[in-house]
């Protein structure tokens, strides 16, 4: 499980729906809760929360990428766990570290390797944010 601590920098409510935006150490961040500020306290502006994400939710782009994904991190491959099925890729952006489960396949036909330049992508409604 990806883990991040950050701020709350906007929340944007409609009936039971929140789009929270938060800045974790520079990493802006966007998720789609379902509480609102009156319902979760800490979903106010400034209020410290956990980002949470699992490694078989961030996708990984080789090249430009252009998407509606608002979760873009650029990261670089700091190491691969290669598995018959399954792959970890190690990320690092500037000083944070991330980690995707993707497909064997999937990091041959990247032609993944230790060193490159992607770009760590996370659908807001896999974000999970929490009260610290």
């Amino acid at each position: 499980m990806n883990t991040l601590k950050g701020q709350v920098i906007s929340v944007e409510s409609q009936t039971n729906l929140s789009l929270v935006r938060v800045d974790a150490d520079g990493i802006v961040i966007s998720a789609v809760v379902t509480d609102t500020p009156s319902s979760a306290p800490y979903l106010n502006e400034g209020s410290v929360v956990a980002v949470l994400f699992k490694e078989g939710d961030v996708i990984i782009g080789k090249g430009p990428v252009n998407v509606s994904l608002r979760n873009q991190i650029p990261a670089t491959v700091s190491s691969i766990e290669h598995g018959q099925l399954l792959s970890k890729i190690h990320l690092l952006h500037e000083h944070t570290n991330l980690a995707s489960i993707i497909t064997s396949k999937s990091v041959k036909r990247l032609n993944l390797q230790k060193g490159d330049q992607v770009m760590a992508m996370i659908k807001t409604n896999e974000i999970l944010i929490a009260d610290t």
